[in-house]
C-alpha cells in the first residue's frame, strides 16, 4: 500500500481525535459549524413532496325545483285508436270466435234489434252504401264501414257536425276484431283511398283515416 493513502487516513483520524478529545476548542467549533452548514445545505436541496391533488367534488343532483322548471314538449294530439276495448286473441282468424260470431248467432235466433229500442244506430246514406255493397269488393265495404263507424259513430264537439273525423286504424286491427285478415284489410284500405272513399294521413309510425266528405274539399 502506498504512503499517500496512509497519510490521508492519519489526517482524518487526527481530525476526529481533536473533535472528540477537545470539542470546545476553536478548531473543533469551526469544523462542527462547517459540517452543520453542509448538512443544512443538503437538506435545502432535497425537493419537498408535492401535495396530493384534492378530489373534485361530485356534481350535485338537480333539485326538485329545477326539475319542475324543465318543460317537456307536449305531444300533438292523435286520433283515437279503433277498437280500443278489444284485445287481440291468439290464432288465425278462422280458429277463433270473435264478438261478431256471437252477434251473428244472436241475430239468427232473436232477429234484428230496432234502433229506437237499442238507442244504438249509425247514420249512413242508404243509396251510397247500397252502391258500395253492390259494386265494390267486400274488403272495400268492410274498411269504409269500419272507418265510418269509428268516426261518424262517435260524438266530438270539435269535429265536423259534432262527430269524430279521424281514427287511427291498421290492418292488424281488422284481424284482431275478426273482421278480415291483414292482407284483405290492406287491399281494402288501398283501393278505398284510390277510389276516393276515404282520406289518409300519417300519424307517428302509423296512419289515421277519415271519411271523404263532399264539403271537405278533398
Amino acid at each position: 500500500m502506498s504512503e499517500e493513502p496512509r497519510k490521508r487516513r492519519r489526517q482524518r483520524g487526527g481530525i476526529l481525535d481533536v473533535l472528540t478529545s477537545n470539542p470546545d476548542s476553536e478548531f473543533a467549533s469551526d469544523h462542527l459549524r462547517l459540517i452543520s452548514n453542509q448538512i443544512s445545505h443538503l437538506q435545502q436541496l432535497e425537493p419537498e413532496p408535492e401535495p396530493a391533488p384534492e378530489p373534485a367534488p361530485a356534481p350535485e343532483p338537480p333539485s326538485e325545483a329545477d326539475q319542475a322548471d324543465v318543460e317537456t314538449p307536449a305531444e300533438p294530439p292523435r286520433a283515437p285508436k279503433a277498437f280500443d276495448d278489444m284485445r287481440r286473441k291468439k290464432g288465425a282468424r278462422h280458429e277463433k270466435v270473435s264478438g261478431l260470431h256471437v252477434r251473428l248467432e244472436h241475430i239468427k235466433y232473436h232477429g234484428f234489434e230496432h234502433p229506437a229500442a237499442s238507442k244504438s244506430f249509425l247514420m249512413v246514406p242508404p243509396d251510397d252504401f247500397l252502391a258500395l255493397l253492390s259494386l265494390e269488393p267486400l274488403a272495400v265495404v268492410q274498411v269504409v264501414f269500419v272507418i265510418w263507424r269509428e268516426t261518424v259513430g262517435w260524438e266530438d264537439p270539435t269535429g265536423l257536425y259534432g262527430r269524430r273525423e279521424w281514427v287511427s286504424i291498421s290492418p292488424q286491427d281488422f284481424e284482431r276484431r275478426g273482421i278480415a285478415g291483414r292482407a284483405q284489410a290492406r287491399r281494402g284500405l288501398k283501393r278505398a283511398e284510390e277510389q276516393g272513399y276515404i282520406r289518409k294521413r300519417t300519424a307517428g309510425s302509423g296512419f289515421e283515416y277519415a271519411v271523404r266528405w263532399i264539403k271537405s274539399g278533398s
